[in-house]
């Protein structure tokens, strides 16, 4: 499962996924950069899942994402707000 939240915890984007890996991640990115097209993000918050980064990566080299964001990781944050965008 992926949540995406804004800086005050407002639910963004919501998927459900039987596995957490790249494609999965790169998803849930792209649905919640789609959601925020008029707010892009300038930092993405994630647990240290390794998918997050890769994901990340691809929608820089993809031009969804600008080069600047910063990605920031707590290896707690699936247990509260994950996915903080």
């Amino acid at each position: 499962m992926f949540r995406a939240v804004d800086k005050h915890g407002r639910l963004i984007a919501f998927m459900q996924s039987d596995r957490r890996n790249t494609n999965a991640a790169y998803r849930v990115l792209l649905k919640v950069i789609k959601a925020m097209s008029l707010y892009p993000p300038s930092s993405i918050k994630t647990d240290k899942l390794a998918s997050y980064a890769k994901a990340i990566l691809r929608l820089q080299n993809e031009g969804f994402l600008s080069k600047g964001v910063e990605h920031r990781t707590s290896k707690y944050l699936n247990n509260t707000r994950s996915g903080n965008c």
